[in-house]
């Protein structure tokens, strides 16, 4: 991950008309500690965010940043970080939670509690999500 893909996925998100707010940027560990090291995204002069004393990317080019290590990687072995904006993301709920609390005789009448969900996210509108392939090295 570097500025330059960062200012694309920006300049993607403008021209297709995306709304300024709520746009996240996702990236994992090692994501972050090669944007560290550059100083347009650690320099006072470029970024009012203190990205080397706080060791997050809390906000950038209009983007919040979120740092997650479930992102996935693509079949040449990139990171597949993302871009989004809010409205461009969806969530599926296929079933309700349900939810039972019972006693269980074999231990002692201990409290047990089950829960179950199904749900997931989709993407809604194409032009709210870019996609970002960053070499793991």
């Amino acid at each position: 991950l570097n500025l330059e893909k960062v200012l694309e996925a920006k300049r993607l998100m403008d021209a297709a008309e995306v709304e300024d707010d709520g746009r996240f940027l996702v990236y994992d560990a090692f994501q972050l500690s090669k944007i560290l090291a550059f100083e347009k995204f650690t320099s006072i002069d470029y970024n009012t965010q203190r990205a080397l004393v706080e060791g997050t990317m809390p906000s950038f080019l209009g983007f919040t940043w979120v740092r997650s290590e479930r992102l996935t990687t693509d079949s040449n072995g990139d990171t597949q970080v993302f871009c989004f904006q809010g409205d461009g993301i969806g969530l599926g709920i296929g079933r309700l939670r349900e939810t039972r609390i019972t006693e269980e005789s074999t231990k002692n009448y201990a409290t047990q509690v089950w829960s179950y969900l199904d749900m997931g996210a989709v993407r809604i509108e194409d032009v709210r999500v870019v996609e970002l392939a960053c070499k793991p090295t």
